[in-house]
């Protein structure tokens, strides 16, 4: 995380995890799935509170709906005010409440979208039209 945190106050940061689903007679079991969201979701926390950086200077982009609510819930959020769709399927709004109160978050569905979305999404935070 602080690693992480670090690489956010000089600029950007892609955190993406390969990880395979592990079904429920799995050598490793069903809880694997879930263990694996929590710590993604303990980084990407930590990482934010490393970072110290002013919310309007950050965007956190959450994809799959376990994981971004994992985030979420960790962030201690009251709710998310809706402001746009960037791109079919993806929605960009102000966190609401919690300590993160007013940060841009950013939502894909796991499985949705075309390959070079995200791509587009981060383009156009960086150069402000998003």
């Amino acid at each position: 995380a602080h690693r992480i945190g670090t690489a956010l106050i000089k600029g950007s940061t892609i955190l993406r995890p390969f990880a395979e689903r592990c079904s429920a007679d799995s050598v490793w079991g069903a809880n694997i799935p879930q263990r694996i969201t929590e710590m993604i979701a303990d980084v990407a926390v930590k990482a934010l509170a490393e970072s110290q950086l002013n919310k309007d200077e950050l965007a956190l982009i959450l994809t799959g709906g376990d994981t971004a609510m994992c985030v979420l819930h960790m962030l201690d959020y009251k709710g998310i005010e809706l402001c746009r769709e960037p791109i079919e399927g993806i929605v960009q709004g102000k966190l609401q409440g919690g300590p993160c109160d007013g940060l841009t978050v950013i939502t894909k569905a796991g499985g949705f979208g075309k390959e070079n979305a995200l791509l587009k999404v981060v383009e156009g935070l960086q150069g402000g039209q998003i």
